[in-house]
């Protein structure tokens, strides 16, 4: 798993748009010098007598054109490697910090809206791991069979929890993963 702190990120941007640019201007220059090179070979400034003339030319087109522009070509493809680094890790910690976002929103909405007693039976079935039984909320909060009970119901209806037939007693669960 790839860990980058922030100027990690940052460099790794940077250094994504300095490959991507410099291949660019290298493929933008091995163009024009290729086109500047035929342009000159068909007006009629370069003038072929010989096979070596030829072969002379051909060996100028591929160290002023090709070679250029490949060089640039692979440049730009890791540059744009680089980018999408970049934006892997850069979606990786933004996700992270909305779901973190999202778990404290939603945990202060439910603690706004639930009572004291219903907090602190939340907060048990957190500290299980989300579920329990109910015998074991009784024993665990101190409180009555019947006041478990209400309160269960009341989060139940409020869609905190769950509940479910286990033996003589009830499974309790969060509806929702910590």
């Amino acid at each position: 798993m790839l860990n980058f702190d922030i100027e990690d990120k940052e460099r790794i941007h940077r250094f994504g748009i300095i490959i991507f640019s410099v291949g660019i201007v290298l493929m933008i220059i091995a163009v024009i010098r290729g086109i500047t090179f035929t342009l000159a070979l068909f007006g009629g400034f370069y003038v072929i007598r010989s096979v070596r003339d030829l072969s002379t030319n051909i060996v100028g087109v591929i160290f002023d054109f090709v070679i250029p522009f490949i060089g640039g070509f692979l440049l730009v493809i890791a540059g744009n490697t680089l980018f999408g680094l970049y934006r892997k890790v850069y979606k990786r910690s933004f996700d992270s910090e909305r779901k973190y976002r999202l778990r404290k929103d939603r945990d202060m909405i439910i603690n706004s809206v639930l009572s004291r007693q219903e907090m602190e039976i939340v907060n048990i079935l957190k500290s299980r791991d989300g579920k329990s039984l109910q015998s074991d909320l009784i024993g665990l909060t101190g409180y009555s069979k019947v006041k478990v009970h209400r309160l269960l119901k009341n989060l139940e209806n409020k869609g905190v929890v769950r509940r479910s037939r286990s033996g003589i007693t009830n499974s309790v669960f969060l509806t929702y993963n910590r």
